[in-house]
């Protein structure tokens, strides 16, 4: 009965040991996340070039095999096989559609000066048409530019809400962000010109 119980505790004992040994030998284990989101035959197609040496080494490495660097497998595997952002076109629905109405508004003007139309009903209701449209139209593109500003910095944007210098100065700053909604009112500024060409002064 004592033998028995012996070799119980022994066991019992020995557990924690064994469970302790495998878990230290489960944790040093590299974890590359790579493997655990890109399937295997996609990694194997493409490969990582060492920045240090030279060496071209499988995507799923961690390091160099001939240098030991690290290798940011993450971005370069992320940027081979998915690519970088797409860059948004500077001509978007909303913006052509201003630069058409832009073209109407010039081409309207042009021929009510060269048939003389200019105090005619038809060009006056053009021009009310296109005026009104151009004004509410750069009302929304200012709201527009300011919300853009205004996701970039909280003072800038109260900056450019007060003080106009300050928003100028903050479109060169976020141009990036800024130049679309900021050509889109320079069109409505046209459009409304035009507009005013429609009808005699």
């Amino acid at each position: 009965m004592l033998l028995i119980c012996r070799k119980a505790s022994s066991y019992i004992f020995a557990w924690p040991r064994v469970s302790q040994g495998h878990l230290k030998k489960f944790t040093n284990r590299s974890f590359n996340p790579i493997k655990q989101v890109v399937p295997r035959w996609r990694i194997l197609m493409s490969n990582i070039k060492c920045s240090e040496c030279g060496l071209v080494n499988w995507a799923d490495q961690v390091e160099c095999k001939r240098c030991q660097a690290l290798l940011t497998v993450q971005e370069k595997v992320a940027a081979q096989l998915i690519g970088g952002p797409e860059e948004k076109p500077f001509f978007t629905r909303g913006l052509t559609l201003l630069t058409g109405l832009l073209v109407f508004a010039i081409l309207s003007a042009i021929v009510s000066r060269v048939f003389g139309l200019e105090k005619s009903d038809v060009a006056k209701m053009i021009a009310i048409m296109l005026m009104f449209s151009g004004s509410l139209l750069m009302l929304l593109a200012h709201v527009w530019l300011l919300i853009r500003i205004f996701e970039q910095s909280i003072g800038w944007g109260l900056g450019a809400l007060f003080v106009p210098l300050v928003g100028l100065v903050a479109i060169v700053k976020f141009w990036e962000n800024t130049k679309r909604s900021f050509v889109s009112q320079l069109v409505c500024v046209g459009i409304m010109i035009s507009a005013a060409l429609v009808v005699s002064m």
